[in-house]
């Protein structure tokens, strides 16, 4: 496992929500900037979640881009994950 730890201070802004419906928000921080979209669609015994995550990187960070983009993905489907089960408690 390759865990890469940075001291990036990052800046999050929510840009849309509807109750029930969708969460947007954006975030920057030094070499990166991300938007990540969700929305939420009821299917009668539960809740479909559609995520979209897309991450720019420059600078330095640009160099590590292929690494980062393995770890990101894991590490937010991990945070699906929890998010999951504590809305199912």
């Amino acid at each position: 496992m390759i865990r890469i730890e940075t001291n990036v201070d990052i800046n999050r802004q929510v840009t849309a929500f509807e109750r029930d419906k969708k969460l947007a928000f954006v975030g920057s921080g030094e070499g990166m900037a991300y938007t990540a979209d969700m929305n939420f669609e009821s299917t009668g015994g539960g809740t479909r979640v559609n995520y979209k995550f897309t991450v720019q990187v420059s600078g330095l960070m640009k160099l590590l881009e292929p690494l980062l983009a393995g770890q990101v993905r894991k590490e937010e489907e991990g945070e699906l994950k929890k998010l999951k089960q504590l809305l199912e408690a």
